[in-house]
């Protein structure tokens, strides 16, 4: 499905072919089109190796690529990176 400037109620899975079981948290590192940087709070999707993030409508504000890393954290300043991935977002009438 495509992903639209706006779009509230999108859930962004990340799969990260991880043990999750050890990680204290989870978030996903987020760099939007213009090169800024945030971090999302992420929820583990059951007993699986996925993480999610569930959007608003302000989340995805900005037309273009995404890139997108889960991260799991492990104490105060540990933690480990996945891969990048891009989600490609259209603006809206794209």
């Amino acid at each position: 499905p495509r992903v639209y400037v706006g779009n509230a109620r999108t859930r962004i899975l990340l799969q990260t072919d991880a043990d999750l079981d050890c990680a204290q948290g989870f978030e996903i590192v987020v760099q939007r089109p213009d090169g800024s940087t945030m971090t999302w709070p992420a929820t583990r999707d059951g007993a699986s190796s996925v993480i999610y993030y569930d959007t608003d409508a302000s989340t995805l504000d900005q037309a273009g690529p995404w890139v997108l890393q889960a991260r799991l954290l492990f104490g105060p300043g540990e933690h480990i990176d996945g891969a990048s991935t891009v989600l490609m977002v259209r603006a809206a009438f794209g």
